[in-house]
């Protein structure tokens, strides 16, 4: 990777794992707990309601490595397609990346909240957000083993793409896991594709369009 020093990836890496670490030594359950809450819905909610969810800490450490992990595999994405100007500052694009991504995720759950009152479905606005760290957090550990890989191994685009089809995969997850909540509070239907078109859909044709004006800017 062109952007990063060995340095730097270095630390990266090491300030994730050593949250990675913390979560595990703390709980060795919980790791496990996590990915089967984030694909089974019944899962998730005995995980919710259990002590193992009230862990602050913990669930700060994955939230900081989720972050840290999805700023990483932008940076290393944009850095494989040549999207960076190699005379940019790299801290600072590092960082407006860190800072933009912990903006973006924060804006969806506010906007959940906020769209759920307008659509009259804010019996589910909390129970969707709280299902969505189960998602986000497994999410982040997948990513930082993608990070990894792409970075020191010598098939870097086959681990990259694979990160791609990973979040793709976690995407579908949180809609599917949207739609099951919906069902569990029998909330209309119309109002749920209202919601989802709102807070889901939207903001990731707002992406694709921004990437494209940046490829199109970039050849």
């Amino acid at each position: 990777m062109n952007f990063f020093s060995q340095s730097i990836l270095y630390f990266l890496f090491l300030s994730s794992l050593f949250a990675m670490a913390f979560v595990r030594y703390q709980n060795t359950a919980y790791i496990k707990s996590l990915f089967l809450s984030a694909i089974s819905y019944g899962r998730a909610e005995t995980t919710r309601k259990s002590d193992i969810n009230n862990k602050t800490l913990i669930n700060t450490l994955l939230s900081i490595n989720f972050y840290l992990s999805v700023s990483i595999f932008l940076i290393i994405s944009a850095d494989r397609f040549q999207l960076i100007p190699p005379d940019k500052n790299r801290f600072l694009i590092f960082a407006g990346t860190f800072v933009g991504v912990i903006l973006f995720f924060v804006s969806i759950m506010l906007a959940n909240i906020v769209s759920a009152y307008i659509f009259k479905i804010k019996d589910i606005a909390g129970d969707f957000n709280r299902h969505n760290f189960f998602i986000y957090h497994s999410l982040g550990i997948c990513l930082l083993a993608v990070n990894i890989l792409t970075a020191f191994s010598t098939l870097n685009d086959f681990f990259l793409y694979g990160g791609f089809i990973v979040a793709g995969i976690f995407f579908l997850l949180k809609i599917f896991r949207m739609i099951q909540i919906n069902l569990s509070k029998q909330i209309k239907n119309f109002y749920l594709f209202l919601y989802l078109c709102t807070v889901e859909i939207l903001p990731i044709l707002y992406i694709v369009k921004i990437l494209s004006l940046v490829l199109n800017t970039a050849t």
